[in-house]
């Protein structure tokens, strides 16, 4: 772990699928609108962690600037389907956590111009076989993770044939 205030804290994480490098992370323990305006601008790699914080989907549209943002952890955050509009411009996104959000099937259309996006968490979300449709032309996708979701095992087979190289837990 690096430096450490009340606020925030510089980290070297990785996912649990080691499918990406360890990268650093900035992980935040609050969270307020002027916050994204004040952080660095890496040019390298980095993971944001927002994970219980009250980042909200008007937050969302300030990360665009951050074009090499790699890592992104909303989990347990108000995220809806209209923040998810915002995350469209991160174009070296690999891996990101929608775990415990409030993301619909409406919102998983906004993931599909994600062509980067290698690992996502989807548990514990409002979705279904339709939502799961908006995913099959995610190619780049090798670990997604859909446990307690409303999704059918019919659902899941269908996105099997679509994603053959995706592990696929549910």
């Amino acid at each position: 772990m690096g430096k450490t205030d009340d606020h925030v804290s510089l980290e070297f994480r990785t996912t649990p699928d080691a499918l990406i490098d360890p990268v650093p992370a900035f992980r935040f323990k609050t969270w307020t609108v002027r916050t994204v305006a004040r952080l660095p601008v890496p040019k390298t790699p980095f993971g944001l962690d927002l994970t219980g914080t009250e980042a909200t989907d008007a937050d969302m549209k300030g990360l665009e600037m951050l074009e090499s943002l790699s890592a992104l952890d909303l989990a347990f955050t108000t995220l809806t389907d209209v923040g998810l509009k915002n995350l469209s411009g991160l174009k070296c996104l690999t891996v990101l956590n929608l775990f415990a959000t409030k993301v619909t099937d409406v919102g998983l259309k906004e993931l599909a111009s994600l062509n980067s996006l290698r690992t996502l968490d989807l548990r514990v979300l409002d979705i279904t076989d339709v939502g799961l449709k908006e995913l099959a032309g995610m190619r780049s996708l090798q670990c997604l993770d859909l446990a307690d979701t409303r999704v059918t095992d019919t659902g899941v087979k269908e996105l099997k044939q679509a994603l053959p190289n995706c592990w696929i837990r549910d």
